[in-house]
């Protein structure tokens, strides 16, 4: 194993776990806080890889980053090159594909996403803005397109943020107008 396969590229946490994404060895593990709340040696308690996902249809998985969602405690949304996976990890001895989402958007290597209860948002420079609905995510393993957001003659910054509001669900995105160079 390489050093570069090593390199821990970020982390996320939701529902007692650690996700640590190794971008370059293309792999998720998952650590658990419980076992790991002593400071002493920790191992994952599984991994996600291609491997793992091949199965449930997956036919490319290079993860670059892992969105989490209060609202969705047991789902993983990793964006990947060209796709967003969406994970239900609750059994983990069988996680299960909630959903692939590919679009214009995912085709973009730096989008981003933003999760609520019911909505989420994929945003990618330039232009690309996507609402899908997540009220079937659990009954029938679907997120739908909602809609395509018009961005009114802006652009969206190259590494925009996008997030919901927690107070009344509003959506928020980071845009310039290339015209009169504002956001």
């Amino acid at each position: 194993m390489g050093d570069y396969d090593a390199e821990i590229s970020m982390i996320a946490s939701s529902n007692g776990y650690i996700y640590a994404l190794r971008k370059y060895a293309k792999t998720i593990d998952v650590y658990s806080l419980a076992k790991c709340a002593e400071f002493s040696t920790c191992r994952p308690d599984f991994s996600i890889t291609y491997a793992t996902l091949k199965g449930m249809g997956i036919r490319y998985f290079s993860p670059q980053s892992i969105v989490t969602d209060a609202q969705h405690p047991e789902v993983l949304f990793i964006k990947c090159l060209g796709s967003l996976i969406i994970l239900d990890i609750d059994n983990k001895q069988k996680l299960h594909l909630l959903d692939e989402i590919m679009s214009p958007a995912t085709e973009v290597t730096n989008y981003q996403v933003a999760v609520s209860k019911n909505r989420m948002l994929i945003a990618a420079y330039p232009n690309h803005l996507y609402e899908y609905s997540l009220e079937q995510l659990y009954t029938y393993n679907m997120v739908t397109l909602v809609k395509t957001l018009s961005l009114y003659n802006m652009t969206l910054q190259p590494s925009a943020d996008v997030e919901f509001s927690d107070y009344d669900g509003t959506a928020y995105v980071n845009a310039v107008d290339p015209v009169k160079n504002v956001s």
